[in-house]
């Protein structure tokens, strides 16, 4: 009678584990990675979403407190200069003296100045430690930056905000490659975004 076969169990060698686990490693950081940045967009988006709430509360605010005045022949005009800056001012200067809750009642220009410290509180509140920012209410045409608020004694009245936000490098390099970046600034990891509403009466 002719023996039987040998039975032999074949198991995986020391490289083809090593080689498995390398594979799901470069996955793993892959996912990551990936990770990484949906968070750091959805974090844009919200700071984003969270200054254009702000600059919109402001017009509000702006609209419901207009200086005006009457020529002779009846003609009532409505201004906003009692908003306007010069330029920037602290990111969040102090409270104003008047919180318009006194007896005392509170004038169109107390108001305006509680509007603006609001407003400026309300963004150095909702943005995070790493996001610094700069905001101003006044005419202009320019677009802002950290440096200038681009204000003018023409152009349309506007609130302007300019924040920081950080890239990863992908994403610096992908802005300088498409011309929205000076090559000089591709290893900076911060960026400056700007958000400008038109103030409609």
């Amino acid at each position: 009678m002719p023996a039987a076969p040998e039975s032999r169990q074949h198991g995986f060698s020391l490289l083809e584990v090593l080689i498995a686990m390398f594979v799901l490693l470069v996955g793993l950081l892959a996912l990551a990675g990936l990770q990484a940045r949906t968070l750091s967009q959805t974090r844009d988006t919200e700071i984003r979403s969270l200054v254009a709430l702000q600059a919109e509360s402001l017009a509000e605010a702006m609209r419901a407190n207009p200086l005006r005045s009457v020529n002779g022949d009846g003609v009532t005009t409505l201004s906003w200069a009692h908003y306007v800056e010069s330029g920037y001012a602290s990111a969040v200067s102090s409270a104003p003296a008047s919180t318009c809750r006194d007896s005392d009642g509170c004038s169109q220009q107390n108001l305006a100045a509680l509007d603006l410290w609001t407003f400026k509180s309300g963004l150095a509140n909702g943005l995070s430690a790493g996001n610094a920012f700069q905001a101003a209410v006044c005419h202009g045409g320019s677009a802002p930056t950290f440096d200038d608020a681009g204000c003018a004694n023409s152009g349309p009245l506007s609130i302007r905000v300019v924040w920081s936000a950080r890239l990863d490098g992908k994403s610096r390099q992908a802005l300088v490659a498409s011309g929205q970046r000076k090559s000089s600034d591709a290893s900076s990891p911060l960026i400056e975004n700007r958000y400008v509403l038109v103030f409609e009466p």
